[in-house]
């Protein structure tokens, strides 16, 4: 039973390969037919274009415009209208043209002035003709009323016709007449047949070889193969528990070869695999534990109790980071530099996992020590800028903000090395302040900082907060936290989320502000690490 199911199997796929084929070449003669059609008739029209277009521009050319004018006013002829009408008859008997006429045209159809026909005796001067038929009596009048060449190919009682209609010219410049040639384009449909059954006849007889081929190629050098590949495929998990390696009788000399190749190869590291699978299963419970261990450290660096300063009651102040895999690059900190200045950073390092965790601890390090030294931020980033630089082979950088608060006076001094914009809390509402400038940490060495442009570097700035004003900062993984449509968050929507938080308090605000992301992100993996800082100024006796 399973044989014949596989037979079966096989089968089928060689009569869908000959179906698909047979749909291949039906398909391919339609387009041959249909595009062929195409440009056969469009290069038969354009040359009768340009066939009726050279007699209307001889007759349009010859033709005085004044006398056209004098002609039908008066309604009488005269030895240059003899001429012209000869002239005209001549061509039509040369060229073997249908019709060959000039007209003014009315509403309801033209009036002769000249006409020259095959065949026909020809229309006396002022007879009029009624608009009948695919006649094209609209591009007449626009080229009567606007002096632009018109052409048309249409079907008019039995005949195809080619028009090529021209202006005609008085001394003013205004159209007097318009020349129309017409040629029968009886070929057009006869010769286009003609080609097309030749390309056809070609085309399918070349089918007729190469499908039986091409089918006996594909049966031989593929589904034969294929079949080979499958019987290998399901006696894999045989050969596994036996610990035998399969080898596969196929000798194509082409991909599919390479592939039962490829396929033996793959049975041999799935055999090592299966024999190392006890020491790599120990091996990632290693690494899980240490990754735990880093996760862990990395948190307890972080200041966490709250209050963080129950002595100080002139600020509030509270952070929060979450990584987006075990231990992430970005961080925060805030402690005192004495007793009436607090710092605080917030920092994202380039990448993410154990690199980046590693190298935000030394940046929080060098930025805490030359912080408490009592420079300011602008000169703390400058010198962890230059120690950062040294050995950092891997090119890595980080993005700080860093403030100091003079808790007696209120005066917040910050810098920002091409970190997030900060969100200030006054008069209460939020708002964002502009961009401080600033380059990534060891993103330029110090020799390379000084051919920067002193805008873009570091310089401090400096708010004046009063009681109960606040500040809050945070990394991208807040402002790009997005849908799974890859939708962000951004300011905007931070914006509006802070003005719409029922309080400025950090242990309150920072919740709130996460519930908004996570509302917003609708359950989408975060992808980046999210860390936020806020900090509120009650006063102190200085400026209460």
């Amino acid at each position: 039973m399973v044989k014949k199911g596989k037979s079966a199997k096989r089968n089928q796929i060689a009569m869908v390969t000959m179906i698909r084929l047979i749909l291949l070449a039906v398909g391919l003669i339609v387009d041959i037919s249909i595009s062929t059609r195409y440009v056969l008739q469009r290069e038969f029209t354009e040359t009768f274009a340009d066939f009726s277009f050279s007699y209307a521009r001889m007759v349009a050319d010859k033709i005085d415009g004044d006398a056209v004018e004098r002609y039908i006013e008066s309604g009488e002829t005269d030895a240059y209208y003899d001429d012209v009408q000869l002239t005209m008859q001549g061509m039509v008997d040369h060229a073997e043209l249908r019709y060959l006429y000039v007209v003014v045209p009315e509403e309801t159809g033209l009036v002769y002035v000249w006409d020259a026909q095959m065949n026909h005796a020809p229309r006396p001067l002022l007879d009029k003709w009624e608009y009948s038929g695919n006649y094209p009596s609209e591009g007449a009048k626009l080229a009567y009323q606007t002096g632009q060449e018109q052409f048309y190919a249409y079907h008019y009682k039995g005949m195809d016709i080619a028009t090529a209609i021209t202006p005609v010219f008085d001394s003013d410049g205004r159209v007097a007449a318009i020349v129309e040639a017409d040629i029968l384009m009886p070929r057009i449909h006869t010769a286009t047949r003609d080609v097309l059954t030749s390309v056809l006849f070609y085309v399918a007889l070349i089918l007729l070889v190469t499908i039986p081929m091409f089918y006996y190629f594909t049966r031989k050098r593929i589904l034969v193969p294929l079949e080979k590949l499958s019987k290998a495929a399901t006696g894999m998990v045989g050969y596994l528990d036996k610990e035998e390696a399969i080898s596969i009788d196929i000798h194509t000399g082409d991909e599919i070869e390479q592939v039962a190749r490829d396929f033996e190869e793959m049975d041999r590291k799935l055999l090592a695999y299966v024999r190392e699978n006890s020491s790599i299963t120990a091996e990632n419970e290693r690494i899980e534990t240490e990754l735990n261990m880093a996760a862990a450290i990395q948190a307890n660096m972080l200041p966490r109790a709250y209050p963080a300063f129950p002595n100080r009651p002139e600020f509030e102040i509270c952070a929060m980071m979450e990584p987006a895999k075990e231990v992430g690059g970005d961080f925060y900190d805030y402690f005192m530099v004495d007793e009436d200045h607090l710092a605080m950073v917030v920092a994202d390092t380039s990448g993410k996992g154990v690199p980046a965790a590693l190298f935000s601890m030394i940046a929080k390090t060098l930025l805490k020590m030359c912080t408490q030294t009592r420079l300011s931020p602008e000169r703390v980033l400058a010198e962890v800028n230059a120690s950062l630089c040294e050995n950092n082979e891997e090119e890595m950088f980080v993005t700080v903000w860093l403030g100091v608060l003079e808790i007696s006076t209120g005066e917040l001094t910050y810098a920002d090395a091409g970190h997030e914009r900060l969100l200030l809390y006054q008069n209460g509402a939020w708002r964002i302040l502009p961009k401080a400038g600033g380059i990534a940490l060891a993103a330029l060495t110090p020799e390379e900082l000084e051919l920067v442009d002193d805008a873009a570097k570091s310089h401090n700035q400096t708010i004046q907060l009063n009681p109960g004003d606040a500040v809050f900062q945070y990394t991208d993984g807040v402002t790009e936290a997005a849908m799974t449509d890859r939708t962000l968050f951004g300011e905007d929507r931070l914006l509006e989320a802070a003005n719409s938080a029922p309080s400025a308090k950090p242990e309150e605000f920072l919740p709130y502000i996460r519930a908004q992301i996570d509302a917003f992100v609708q359950g989408a993996p975060q992808t980046d690490d999210i860390t936020m800082l806020g900090v509120q100024f009650n006063g102190s006796e200085n400026n209460t």
